[in-house]
């Protein structure tokens, strides 16, 4: 077992070939992060001393400058013995649980369409997290990827996850094709920071693609809580097939129709479509006419998130504090 030095002032653990940043949120202390998966370069560390295992070697979010300074992406890095950091601490919310490793059965996939499926698995141990948090699944010889929860808790010791089917996606694709009922996968979690928050405010949730998982977890739990807040609830996608009525009515059917708005989108124009065609954020921008006093939950592509982002904090002037987001690349 390593140990990580921080800041010269709290020393923590790292086993089981943990990283820097699994090893520090393990222990409640709060390092900067997003994906937690090499993409977004949050996570940026100096390391001091010692030396790591970086499995992420090719991530773009570390430049020559940052090889040069020996800054690390605190995700991606294994210590290989003692190590030493600096890093500027991130707050670690209250409420929030501590992330854990877990084995998942699968009981059932659901088809949402040909390339979207809902993931339901079996816990063979006691899982919490907040609405809108993800786990990093792995499976053995096949890889790890982060994936939105979709379920609102696991209190029913089932946890569910919506995965779409990536072109040449290795793990996706052993996903769809290659795993089945009974199969075991291991979950490492919860992670992320675009977590439900129970208030008075309004609540619009905004889902792109492969983005839905996450929103329809937020969704749910509105739902199991019986909720008094209003919902917005907008999707976009780029095909008609890609929207499941059924599935949207069953997911709503709990919340009053009087407080709830469904916007499903398409990219272009398709014959037999007659709702909001376009972009995300522009129908985001040309429907929703009140942007004051609402929390914004928005998950999808990197292009789409940027996009929100910049709809709601530049155009419509909405505080940071109430926009919730993970970035994944």
């Amino acid at each position: 077992m390593s140990s990580i030095n921080i800041n010269n002032k709290i020393i923590i653990p790292s086993e089981n070939g943990d990283s820097i940043l699994r090893s520090a949120l393990r222990n409640f202390i709060g390092i900067p992060y997003e994906c937690n998966s090499g993409g977004c370069g949050a996570c940026k560390v100096d390391l001091i001393y010692g030396e790591v295992k970086n499995t992420y070697p090719d991530s773009v979010s570390i430049s020559d400058r940052d090889r040069r300074k020996n800054r690390v992406l605190a995700c991606q890095s294994i210590p290989l013995g003692d190590v030493e950091i600096g890093v500027e601490f991130a707050e670690i919310e209250g409420g929030l649980y501590r992330p854990g490793k877990c084995t998942g059965v699968l009981m059932e996939k659901e088809y949402i369409s040909t390339e979207v499926v809902e993931f339901s698995f079996s816990l063979k141990n006691d899982v919490k997290y907040m609405p809108g948090q993800y786990f990093m699944i792995s499976i053995p010889g096949v890889g790890e990827r982060a994936y939105s929860v979709s379920s609102p808790d696991s209190d029913d010791g089932v946890i569910k996850f919506i995965v779409k089917k990536m072109n040449f996606g290795k793990f996706s694709s052993y996903l769809f094709n290659d795993f089945n009922v009974n199969d075991n996968i291991i979950l490492d979690g919860p992670y992320g920071h675009a977590y439900f928050l129970e208030n008075e405010r309004d609540i619009v949730c905004i889902a792109g693609g492969a983005g839905l998982s996450p929103i329809v977890s937020i969704v749910r739990r509105m739902e199991k809580s019986r909720s008094d807040n209003n919902l917005y609830f907008f999707y976009g996608v780029n095909q008609i097939d890609e929207i499941n009525s059924d599935y949207i009515s069953n997911l709503l059917k709990g919340i009053p129709a009087s407080r709830c708005d469904f916007i499903p989108a398409i990219t272009s124009r398709q014959e037999d479509w007659q709702g909001e065609v376009g972009y995300i954020h522009e129908v985001v921008s040309r429907c929703l006419e009140d942007f004051s006093d609402k929390e914004f939950y928005f998950c999808g592509p990197p292009v789409m998130t940027s996009a929100v982002q910049k709809l709601l904090m530049i155009e419509k002037s909405v505080p940071y504090e109430r926009m919730h987001f993970d970035r994944f690349f």
